[in-house]
């Protein structure tokens, strides 16, 4: 398998080149402007999209990009009710709905595998941590979400782990802190 990953920032290329030491191939490139026809069978996009002010021309270009047959997994955050200055610092452009991210992908061409929801067991934390603990106008760094704490990080890192087992039994959530979608292009 050939690992291809790129980014538009060189900070976070430089990041992933360190963490992954040869196993895969980095460029930088822009979402909105993909470097590449029918070229990958599967196209990560891993909270990308909700960072790009025109989300729809970015699928368009991922759609592009893949082979005829090949997929897309993608994961994207939900629930505008989350919407804090943590995003704002993050620079989100916004939070989606299943149904917006659904009508989305199938707009630019995708035909839909599965979608679901994840981060349900973290969900209330979030909603604490940026409805109550976080007071208006907060900088990112007094929101606990993002301080790192090697207990809280354990704790949020197990809650995650037991999320996932029924997602891995086929149950799909109602709600969570994120979404993924499982997609692919027409063959």
């Amino acid at each position: 398998m050939t690992v291809t990953g790129a980014d538009i920032f060189t900070k976070g290329l430089i990041f992933a080149e360190e963490r992954l030491r040869g196993r895969a191939h980095f460029l930088q490139a822009n979402a909105l402007d993909l470097p590449f026809r029918e070229k990958f069978d599967v196209i990560g996009a891993f909270d990308v999209i909700e960072h790009i002010d025109d989300d729809l021309a970015a699928l368009k270009e991922i759609h592009k990009a893949l082979k005829p047959g090949g997929g897309i997994l993608m994961t994207v955050l939900r629930h505008m009710f989350l919407w804090s200055a943590v995003d704002t610092t993050t620079h989100h452009k916004r939070r989606y709905s299943g149904a917006e991210l659904r009508r989305n992908v199938q707009a630019v061409g995708f035909h839909m595998v599965r979608q679901l929801s994840f981060g349900m067991l973290t969900l209330p934390l979030q909603y604490l941590s940026r409805r109550v603990l976080m007071k208006k106008g907060a900088r990112h760094s007094d929101v606990l979400e993002l301080d790192e704490h090697p207990i809280r990080d354990l704790v949020l890192r197990e809650l995650l782990e037991l999320d996932q087992i029924p997602i891995r039994w086929g149950i799909n959530y109602p709600c969570g802190a994120s979404l993924m979608v499982i997609a692919h292009k027409a063959g």
